[in-house]
């Protein structure tokens, strides 16, 4: 087999940290996003396709958690829906797969 047919696919996408709940693939939920780099994220995702990569945080109290205050696994997702509030935006979002943040 092929050396490149073994490797995963590496892509860069917009990283959003969640304090509670996961994101599954094949599974469609609304989340609020407030926090500046989670809103910057979303739009930065206008880049992508409106791919984001949704990670779940260690501490939900932590408003800025930094990539070692994340676990390793996470979703790929679509954001699907958006719906702008004062200072919050409530998407749709659709998880796609599973996958190991590096």
């Amino acid at each position: 087999m092929d050396e490149s047919a073994k490797r995963p696919t590496v892509r860069s996408l917009p990283v959003i940290p969640i304090r509670d709940g996961v994101v599954f693939p094949n599974t469609e939920i609304v989340l609020t996003f407030g926090r500046p780099k989670s809103l910057s994220a979303i739009e930065a995702s206008n880049s992508t396709d409106r791919m984001v990569v949704l990670i779940m945080q260690k501490n939900p109290r932590n408003h800025d958690p930094q990539p070692s205050e994340m676990y390793s696994i996470g979703t790929v997702a679509r954001i699907e829906r958006l719906l702008k509030t004062d200072g919050e935006i409530n998407a749709l979002v659709k998880g796609i797969a599973r996958i190991e943040v590096l």
